[in-house]
């Protein structure tokens, strides 16, 4: 029997995820080899003594957790409650250095516990990086237009629920077909960098924004009024027109129009918004452009 237990514990030594085999009164009676790499735990030496608790006080004196001062206290007391109650998990445990453990805590016959930790850190920032391919515009980093247009009916439903204000703002360079005809399509592309970086300097944090395509852009504004959206956009056509981009000896400029809708009882969806926006930039386009025309309310 007792040849059969040392073969178990060399073979859990092997196992590429983290194993803790925790006793009825959540003490540790074996800790694999994974786990001691996973969370930079001294190799075994005789007599050693684990708890649950002093495992995840090792964790927070060595900064393994994400979390503030002020909640470590309240995250480690309960992640010990849910251990002791005798099922955890599977959950998602985001290290402070970017690792992420698929964690499972699985009560046994006798009482005790067992916790399993496997680096599932490769997968997750895989599809974070698809998310982001198929979310993100590839040339200008911002949010494409199926985002956009998702995003857009989520906030539209939100704002209809709470009753609070909505605002969109689209927005079209003046004559960008001619910046690629003289300049190349670099410099189209160099120009186009410059106004998304304009419209992130002109928004807040909780603003979402995007590129509907080619040199379309668009602001969704959460909680802001049509006058207060016409400010955003003002700062933002302010920030476009002072965009110089050298092209050898040559300083090339560019302007945009803007049209800023907010949500009503005829607006309903986020593509009537973007529909009406762009009605209201049709109109700045036609009123000279390089400027800010608001949609009938």
């Amino acid at each position: 029997m007792d040849n059969w237990l040392e073969s178990l514990r060399d073979a859990l030594d092997l196992v590429e995820y983290g194993i803790v085999l925790l006793d009825d009164d959540l003490q540790a009676c074996f800790i694999n080899r994974a786990f001691r790499r996973m969370w930079a735990l001294p190799e075994y030496v005789e007599g050693e003594a684990y708890t649950f608790e002093t495992l995840m006080q090792h964790g927070s004196r060595t900064g393994a957790y994400p979390i503030s001062p002020q909640h470590l206290g309240s995250y480690v007391a309960d992640r010990i409650a849910q251990v002791k109650a005798g099922h955890d998990g599977p959950r998602l445990l985001t290290l402070a250095d970017d690792r992420v453990l698929k964690f499972e805590c699985v009560p046994l016959p006798g009482g005790g516990r067992m916790l399993t930790y496997a680096d599932q850190s490769a997968l997750i920032h895989a599809v974070e990086k698809l998310e982001e391919i198929i979310h993100i515009d590839d040339l200008t980093k911002l949010n494409n237009r199926r985002f956009l247009s998702t995003c857009g009916e989520n906030e539209v439903a939100r704002a209809k629920r709470y009753v609070q204000p909505l605002s969109v703002v689209t927005l079209n360079l003046d004559h960008f077909k001619q910046i690629n005809a003289e300049y190349g399509h670099d410099a189209g592309d160099m120009m186009l960098c410059a106004v998304a970086q304009c419209c992130r300097d002109a928004t807040r944090a909780t603003d979402v924004i995007g590129r509907l395509g080619g040199d379309e852009f668009a602001l969704i504004l959460p909680a802001t009024t049509l006058a207060a959206a016409m400010v955003v956009a003002e700062k933002a056509r302010r920030k476009i027109a002072a965009i110089v981009i050298h092209i050898g000896p040559l300083a090339v400029k560019i302007t945009a129009s803007f049209g800023v809708v907010t949500v009503t009882e005829h607006k309903r969806t986020f593509e009537d918004l973007l529909s009406s926006a762009n009605s209201a930039l049709q109109s700045a386009k036609a009123n000279g452009r390089n400027t800010v025309v608001s949609a009938p309310q």
